[in-house]
């Protein structure tokens, strides 16, 4: 977890102690790690392997990202615990490591300084995608 960007600039004790308050989830291909509407605030961080994002279609569900490891997922409802908005599928074996809000709530307790740079890298993964989609939409809309 250490190299991941998430964790970039941690102090090493918050680093060395973050896995404890979250646990791995092995994840089949084709088998979803989450569906539109779970409502569980768990943010994820891509191990290995990759996942696809997808939303419903009219006639079959629409991919609109992929992600590959060191990516996180889940942010969204990780911030705000709102429920999930679309659905992640596993593309080949994964592994994903989890960090549910209220875990990560007593770690940030132990490491505040930690927490805000943290939460700061998932900010800036944010705004990348955020930066990203809407390239997309000025390129698709000229």
């Amino acid at each position: 977890m250490a190299e991941l960007p998430l964790c970039e600039r941690l102090g090493s004790e918050a680093r060395a102690d973050l896995p404890t308050y979250g646990k791995v989830l092995a994840v089949a291909p084709g088998q979803p790690v989450f569906n539109a509407g779970d409502r569980d605030a768990t943010l994820m961080v891509l191990l290995s392997g990759n996942v696809t994002i997808e939303v419903p279609g009219r006639s079959e569900p629409l991919r609109v990202a992929t992600f590959s490891a060191g990516m996180v997922l889940g942010e969204l409802a990780f911030l705000d615990g709102s429920a999930r908005s679309a659905r992640a599928v596993a593309v080949d074996a994964c592994k994903l490591f989890c960090l549910p809000r209220d875990r990560f709530d007593e770690w940030a307790r132990l490491y505040p300084a930690d927490a805000q740079i943290l939460l700061g890298n998932l900010a800036a993964q944010i705004s990348l995608r955020l930066r990203f989609t809407t390239s997309q939409l000025i390129a698709f809309n000229p």
